[in-house]
């Protein structure tokens, strides 16, 4: 038996089932889907529709967020009226882009509207703790009325799109991956659904072994790799310098990354003294603005505000370990863990959510990450970075060093060249462009007396 009675009888199984223990989001329906800790009044609609057979009526969605939720199924078609409302249509209050609550409607009285509902209690709508049945006008509802597809699912005539949502709130699923992944199959990973991978470049130190696999892996199965490098303090080097080689070594080993992000954190890092926040507040004031940052609170949290603040920020919302949903349902079951509480007013531009993913084509588990959309454009819409020098654009070769192309835009290297063939390439286009295509010889140490700031040489 499926259809909306099927459901409701399944909710009204419940009714008086508390969290154990109290305030812990701990219950039965998050145990058996994963989802336990969580905020629950969706995990449990969505238990219900599993054990009623009306899991084919969601049409492909997940109600574990209940805001991603209503936006695809508002984007399907799926919403009615407070006036068409009947028993069995879902119920959705918006709090915040991010939070709110559902219910199902089990019967009405005009716009007085019974429902039942999870994790809830009177005085506190979303987080109360409780199955329980809940009387409302249909206006505290204010953020839809969705109805499951029970007729299309009974007749086996479902459609479920992988993916229907507002481009304005969509949330890129994006994995980043080391050498400590292994040999990465990347057109599995584009076959998962991964948008986007942020790939280690090197530690400021040495390159990683996997960097340049992987990005040329990722950009033949179609996947942008962006990429990043593990930041270090050096209390006895100029952080300007440091970031300003750290960038133009990671824009080397990767020229077409549609960005770049500096991982800084504790671990093999200067402890975090007072010497060392001055140090990181100078690093991170020097990096390119378009340069995005990954950091925790304990880090991160601690250094200037007002420079944090000029670049894209990817943070922890943590704990939320071992494997997730498919890709499509990421941004859900990362947006319903706490924000990080450091005191910041910008707007995130990502999440990673666990450290313990499994991705398919990804032989060891991986960070996982939701990337705000809007956050990438134009980074990655339209993708990628264009090569080709302008007439400004030249070769300069230092005394003993490959040459380097430097970039036409603020006059700084842009990347090493690796070899004759990368060579006659950078020579051919910025001829056909209306450039010079000679190397220009300078001695060995005036590379840095022409302004030019340049990464250790490449790793062979």
């Amino acid at each position: 038996m499926s259809g909306p009675e099927a459901w409701l009888a399944e909710a009204r199984k419940w009714i008086g089932t508390k969290e154990s223990p109290p305030f812990s989001n701990r219950t039965p329906f998050g145990a058996e889907l994963g989802l336990n800790a969580s905020a629950w009044c969706g995990t449990f609609q969505l238990y219900c529709a599993r054990h009623s057979g009306n899991e084919a009526a969601l049409r492909g969605l997940s109600t574990f967020s209940t805001q991603a939720f209503l936006r695809r199924a508002k984007a399907l078609g799926m919403e009615v009226s407070a006036a068409e409302a009947r028993p069995g249509d879902l119920l959705v209050m918006t709090h915040t882009p991010t939070t709110g609550h559902i219910g199902m409607l089990e019967s009405r009285a005009g716009l007085r509207f019974m429902s039942i509902e999870g994790n809830t209690a009177p005085g506190d709508d979303r987080d109360g703790g409780e199955v329980m049945r809940r009387v409302r006008d249909a206006s505290a509802w204010n953020g839809g009325i969705i109805r499951p597809a029970y007729a299309a699912a009974a007749t086996g005539s479902i459609i479920t799109p992988a993916a229907v949502i507002p481009p304005a709130e969509y949330w890129v699923p994006a994995i980043d991956v080391a050498k400590y992944q292994g040999q990465i199959d990347h057109a599995a990973v584009k076959a998962a659904g991964i948008e986007l991978a942020i790939v280690k470049l090197h530690n400021t130190k040495e390159v990683d072994p996997s960097a340049l696999g992987n990005v040329s892996g990722f950009a033949a199965a179609g996947v942008p790799a962006a990429g990043y490098w593990y930041a270090h303090t050096y209390l006895d080097r100029d952080p300007a310098v440091q970031a300003r080689n750290d960038a133009a070594w990671a824009r080397q080993l990767s020229p077409f990354s549609p960005f770049f992000m500096a991982d800084i954190e504790s671990g093999e890092n200067e402890p975090l003294t007072p010497a060392a926040i001055v140090w990181w507040n100078a690093y991170i004031a020097a990096l390119p603005p378009q340069t995005w940052l990954y950091g925790g609170a304990n880090y991160l949290g601690m250094l200037d505000q007002a420079i944090i603040a000029r670049h894209p920020v990817i943070s922890a919302r943590y704990p939320r370990q071992g494997a997730a949903p498919a890709a499509a349902q990421w941004d859900e079951f990362a947006l319903a863990l706490p924000a990080p509480t450091w005191p910041v007013s910008f707007q995130w531009s990502g999440w990673q959510f666990t450290s313990s993913g499994a991705v398919p084509g990804v032989p060891a588990s991986c960070d996982l990450n939701i990337i705000r959309r809007s956050a990438l454009s134009p980074a990655l819409y339209p993708q990628g970075v264009s090569m080709q020098p302008s007439r400004s654009g030249k070769l300069v070769q230092e005394a003993g060093l490959p040459a380097v192309y430097l970039g036409h835009d603020e006059g700084i290297v842009y990347r090493w060249v690796l070899n004759d063939d990368d060579l006659k390439w950078c020579q051919y286009s910025i001829t056909v462009n209306g450039g010079d295509p000679t190397i220009h010889q300078v001695d060995k140490g005036k590379l840095g007396l022409m302004g030019v700031l340049v990464g250790p040489p490449p790793v062979q």
